[in-house]
């Protein structure tokens, strides 16, 4: 999605997720996209929580009026087969 934002002309894309934390995929990303003029942030937020999405909104006041937002969740569940046979 954050590719797909900058060749659309996005100049500030932030990420969030719970951990915030930049992966050698995440800063692979970054530095792509900085090619490309687009300036990746990547923000610790628990959207769960309003106070954290506050926090978030508040660490952002020095960028550009926020002009969309993409939701991604998933729930992911593992479960195991077992098959018996008699």
């Amino acid at each position: 999605m954050a590719k797909w934002l900058s060749t659309k002309g996005a100049r500030n894309v932030v990420l969030v997720s719970r951990s915030g934390k930049i992966d050698s995929k995440v800063q692979v990303l970054i530095d792509e996209l900085a090619k490309n003029g687009t300036q990746i942030i990547v923000k610790p937020c628990d959207v769960s929580q309003q106070q954290s999405v506050e926090t978030l909104i508040d660490s952002l006041s020095h960028l550009p009026p926020i002009r969309g937002v993409v939701h991604g969740a998933m729930v992911l569940k593992v479960s195991y087969l077992t098959i018996s046979i008699l």
